[in-house]
């Protein structure tokens, strides 16, 4: 069964966001690499998929980038129940 999954993370501390429009699997994981070469990747147990077109971000030259210090990240979807959300920050790559 697939759920549509059409939701905003947003960075309260830049005001930038990610808008998602996908369906996807319960419990599909939602890898976001803000990089060089921006990539959203979706992680189902050992499945992985890119889905293109399905995140837009609200500002192409500068996509989702994270602050030094504290960022609040917000994610808003309607009917959504209750969802976890994890962020592993990975620094730049060298």
């Amino acid at each position: 069964n697939l759920i549509h999954s059409n939701g905003v993370l947003s960075n309260n501390l830049n005001a930038l966001t990610l808008t998602l429009d996908a369906w996807i699997a319960p419990s599909t994981n939602l890898e976001i690499d803000a990089g060089d070469s921006p990539s959203v990747t979706f992680i189902l147990g050992n499945h992985r998929a890119s889905i293109p077109g399905s995140v837009t971000p609200s500002d192409e030259s500068d996509w989702f980038r994270i602050e030094n210090g504290t960022n609040t990240l917000t994610w808003t979807e309607d009917n959504l129940a209750a969802f976890d959300l994890t962020v592993e920050h990975r620094g730049r790559k060298a």
